[in-house]
């Protein structure tokens, strides 16, 4: 089976995006630390019914992940104190 298939009742193409993301996402927090998104401002993807914007949005906040992990530069994290 493959990893994107857990995912499939909401539609192939929103459980594709759905696990790069979460793949994405698992690589960033090995890489940079296990806090290390806690304060970064990602669309997270919510279980509901998917649209093609969080297709679009779960692909936009894959590659900035990815774009991260590539350029060894962690993303901007807001202050704590918000």
């Amino acid at each position: 089976m493959e990893d994107w298939e857990q995912y499939k009742a909401f539609g192939e193409e929103y459980a594709k995006a759905l696990t790069r993301f979460n793949e994405a996402r698992n690589r960033y927090v090995k890489k940079f630390g296990e806090h290390s998104l806690d304060r970064v401002l990602l669309g997270e993807p919510l279980i509901r019914m998917p649209l093609s914007v969080d297709v679009e949005c779960l692909n936009k906040n894959a590659n900035d992940i990815e774009l991260a992990i590539q350029n060894n530069k962690p993303l901007e994290q807001i202050p704590e104190e918000m």
